[in-house]
């Protein structure tokens, strides 16, 4: 969307239901660069909301940023900005985001680089979210699109691969060498 923070910077409307009725809410932080893509990636989970700008260049062009939300006093406010463990131009952090609980994961990947990149962050109470691991693409290949998708439910994330036309599935605590299925 374009808007006062440059094109293509990118927003997103939080559906709220009140007294039986649907208010929207229109979210666009203020620190967004041009052509950010705020949004691209969205996740929800116990009232918090993950919002990938998988092209936010605040770390460097390209580099990306995921900016986390909570609801306090009836409106949706930022919390956080997660940047990228190690920033790299053209990594594209927050190309897909999955949340559950206090746990979040986050893809880096684009064609630009060379290997796709998922990033674990585990919710600390003083500190907001902080990186734990990094997995590179899928252990055998180099493939940049690792991560192009990503859901997570409980103690089980799923990572897709669609260079390598696999999924890779890890368990909790998302530390440990991941099983792979392939097509």
């Amino acid at each position: 969307e374009d808007n006062q923070r440059g094109q293509k910077a990118g927003a997103i409307l939080i559906g709220t239901r009140i007294d039986g009725a649907w208010v929207s809410e229109r979210v666009a932080p203020a620190s967004l660069t041009e052509r950010s893509r705020f949004g691209a990636s969205v996740a929800i989970s116990d009232g918090v909301i993950a919002v990938g700008a998988r092209n936010d260049s605040r770390w460097g062009e390209l580099a990306g940023q995921v900016w986390i939300l909570e609801r306090s006093f009836g409106a949706w406010s930022v919390t956080q900005q997660v940047a990228p463990p190690v920033p790299e131009p053209l990594g594209r952090f927050g190309s897909a985001v999955a949340l559950d609980g206090d746990t979040l994961v986050v893809s880096s990947n684009s064609d630009e680089v060379e290997q796709g990149k998922v990033h674990v962050f585990r919710r600390d109470v003083d500190e907001g979210f902080v990186h734990v691991v990094t997995h590179l693409s899928g252990r055998d290949s180099d493939t940049r699109l690792f991560g192009s998708q990503l859901a997570l439910e409980g103690n089980m994330l799923a990572v897709s691969d669609i260079e390598s036309e696999a999924v890779w599935l890890f368990s909790a605590p998302f530390t440990e060498a991941p099983a792979r299925l392939e097509s």
